[in-house]
């Protein structure tokens, strides 16, 4: 793979708690999709999954391309996972038609109770 772009972001917990204290459903649909409020809802404490798909959304709109950057919003990337749980990074809306044949955006995440990372890493298949 040739990489193309990369990103990261750190999210404190807390500062998700306090977002959805204040702003509630508005900001959880403003800012999740259906599948990923549907799982981090589901999960014990949901705010530190939430906080995870948000640092995966920004460490995303890092990696793109400035092209790619404008035509971004919240629910055009999703967290999705595999069968096994590894998180994986699918494209929705007109972001999708923005990259290329070959494009492809891998994901790693990682949370704690106080804190959650995500790096992005934005590259092509490399042809030899």
């Amino acid at each position: 793979m040739i990489v193309a772009g990369a990103g990261v972001d750190i999210v404190d917990v807390e500062r998700i708690e306090k977002a959805r204290e204040k702003w509630g459903d508005r900001f959880l649909n403003k800012i999740f999709t259906a599948g990923e409020l549907k799982y981090s809802l589901s999960m014990p404490v949901p705010e530190i999954h939430l906080a995870a798909r948000f640092a995966a959304k920004e460490a995303c709109f890092k990696a793109l391309d400035s092209v790619q950057q404008k035509k971004a919003g919240w629910q055009q990337i999703e967290v999705v996972l595999d069968k096994v749980g590894k998180p994986h990074v699918a494209l929705g809306g007109v972001l999708k038609e923005y990259f290329a044949e070959g494009e492809v955006l891998h994901l790693s995440l990682a949370h704690t109770r106080q804190l959650a990372i995500a790096m992005a890493v934005r590259g092509r298949e490399s042809v030899q």
